[in-house]
């Protein structure tokens, strides 16, 4: 996994992101709602919640549901808005058809959310 100089990994990131868009629907997340949007076994999906709660962007109950805390609300929120124009402008250099989206989850891994935010603006105004 990559890792940025936050320690967080492009596999992190996608989950929280998932998490993140769920979330917006309801308040609890299902592990069996993010293993079907991912197309990950629930077993996965309970080991990453693991690795999100002890990094402190999580917060799972005894019955599976989970919670975004707000450090990884903060965080997810970044990620979230940014994987769509990075996604956009990395495609535009790519052979057409290619999916990119573990392309992007990985830059966003290796950039501090702050200069992911400064990045994304400047792509927004490049347009």
């Amino acid at each position: 996994m990559t890792e940025a100089p936050s320690g967080i990994t492009a596999t992190n990131i996608r989950y929280l992101t998932v998490i993140y868009t769920l979330a917006e629907k309801e308040r609890f997340v299902k592990c069996s709602d993010i293993a079907r949007q991912l197309s990950v076994s629930r077993p996965t999906v309970h080991a990453m919640m693991r690795t999100l709660s002890r990094c402190g962007y999580i917060h799972k109950s005894r019955y599976g549901k989970v919670t975004l805390t707000q450090s990884g609300s903060s965080k997810a929120r970044i990620y979230a808005k940014s994987y769509e124009s990075v996604y956009k402008y990395i495609s535009r250099i790519c052979p057409e058809n290619t999916d990119m989206s573990e392309t992007v989850y990985t830059f966003m891994a290796r950039v501090s959310p702050r200069h992911l935010e400064d990045i994304c603006k400047n792509i927004s105004s490049s347009n």
